[in-house]
């Protein structure tokens, strides 16, 4: 099979994942939806690495898999068994209008993509509007989403968007690019998770909207 067309179906196959990890109201399984992402992206890096010859890019493959894949999202299940939350607060918004604004925010980045990045400035440049898609999504599910355990979610789901652009405009950055990303991004996670669970034993729940309750 060609490679070209291989990263260009697994990187599509992360829209859909991007989907499930935030309308998923099951966080056990909106974990797992984002272990399947990871492990794409972990697949893209090495694709990546075939088709350029950069060596480091099979780190970045280790990299993922040991953090993503394999630690983040353990760490999100413990703490979703630690708070007893297994189905999110209730999102902002119904479930068929969280749907239209993410086909909206699908659509209208792949028609402007191209322009904003023309093809001439990456070798993949399909995976462009997919990285955008991928953020911008993320960024929707924080917004639109109460439960402090989905917007932690959210966030690893934008870390994962910012990767696979990353990987596909600078594949020859450094090894200490991708350790920078993914320190700041774990550090991040651990504090937010931390702060989850705090707000579950403290006000006895993971709606975020109810915060004003930690008032002095």
């Amino acid at each position: 099979m060609d490679l070209a067309f291989l990263f260009r179906f697994l990187s599509s196959i992360m829209v859909i994942t991007s989907v499930a990890i935030i309308e998923l109201r099951d966080l056990r399984r909106s974990a797992y939806a984002y272990m399947l992402q990871s492990a794409i992206l972990s697949a893209d890096f090495s694709l990546i690495a075939m088709m350029t010859s950069e060596w480091h890019m099979y780190l970045w493959t280790v990299s993922s898999l040991v953090t993503k894949v394999l630690l983040v999202p353990k760490v999100l299940i413990w703490a979703t068994e630690k708070t007893g939350e297994r189905i999110e607060v209730k999102p902002v918004l119904p479930l068929t209008v969280s749907f239209g604004f993410e086909g909206a925010i699908i659509i209208s980045l792949f028609l402007v993509a191209p322009f904003v990045f023309p093809s001439a400035e990456s070798r993949f440049p399909s995976s462009i509007p997919i990285s955008l898609v991928l953020f911008m999504i993320g960024i929707f599910g924080m917004l639109s989403r109460k439960c402090a355990l989905k917007q932690v979610l959210c966030l690893c789901h934008m870390e994962n968007g910012v990767h696979l652009f990353l990987a596909s405009l600078a594949y020859r950055s450094p090894m200490t690019v991708e350790i920078g990303i993914l320190t700041d991004a774990i550090a991040a996670v651990v504090i937010l998770l931390y702060m989850a669970i705090q707000l579950k034993r403290v006000v006895g729940t993971l709606d975020t909207f109810k915060l004003s309750l930690l008032r002095w």
